[in-house]
C-alpha cells in the first residue's frame, strides 16, 4: 500500500486513496501446518525501500511482508472469484543493516533453492484436495530454467479441465 510516490500525479490528495485496498487469501490453515509454513498479511508497494508512509501504513495494517505485485493478483483473482494464495520467500529484510540491493543479491540463490522446494510442496498438498480452477500464484525471482521447471511440474501435478 503506497500512499505517497515521487511522480507528481501521485501529489493529488484524492490519489491516495487509490492505493488502498484490503483482498483476502484462500484460507489454508491445513497446508501451513503440515508443511510449517507460516501465515502473514502481505503489503504490496512500488518501490524496493520502505518511505515513512509505506511503514506507517505497514504498521497499522499488521502486515508482515512488502512486495511489488501481490496486490494486482489479488484483485484479478477477487474480480474473477478465484481463490489465490501466496507462497513467498523473503530475499530482503526492511530494517537490515544492508542496502536493499545488497541483501536481495546475497539471498537470491539461497531464497529461491528454498521458495522451489516450498512450491513443490504445496502443489503436492494441493493435488488433488481442491476444485481446480484456483489461480496459485507463487511470487519468486524467476529464471529461464526455473518457469520451465515450474511449468513442467504444474502441467504434471494439475489439470485444469
Amino acid at each position: 500500500m503506497c500512499t505517497q510516490s515521487s511522480s507528481p500525479w501521485y501529489a493529488l490528495q484524492v490519489f491516495d486513496l487509490y492505493g488502498v485496498g484490503l483482498r483476502q487469501a484462500l484460507s489454508t490453515p491445513n497446508l501451513l501446518k503440515t508443511l510449517n509454513l507460516k501465515a502473514g498479511k502481505l503489503s504490496t508497494g512500488d518501490s524496493l525501500d520502505t518511505s515513512p508512509q509505506d511503514e506507517a501504513s505497514i504498521i497499522s495494517n499488521h502486515a508482515t511482508v512488502k512486495d511489488m505485485e501481490g496486490a494486482a493478483v489479488a484483485y484479478v483473482a477477487d474480480l474473477l472469484k478465484v481463490p489465490a494464495i501466496f507462497v513467498k520467500a523473503i530475499t530482503d529484510i526492511v530494517d537490515g543493516d544492508k542496502p536493499t540491493a545488497e541483501e536481495f543479491l546475497q539471498n537470491l540463490a539461497a531464497v529461491t533453492a528454498a521458495l522451489d522446494q516450498a512450491v513443490t510442496e504445496v502443489v503436492d498438498f494441493i493435488n488433488g484436495k481442491v476444485p481446480l480452477r484456483p489461480l496459485m500464484y507463487f511470487i519468486m525471482p524467476f529464471t529461464e530454467d526455473m518457469i520451465e521447471l515450474f511449468a513442467a511440474h504444474l502441467s504434471i501435478q494439475l489439470s485444469y479441465d
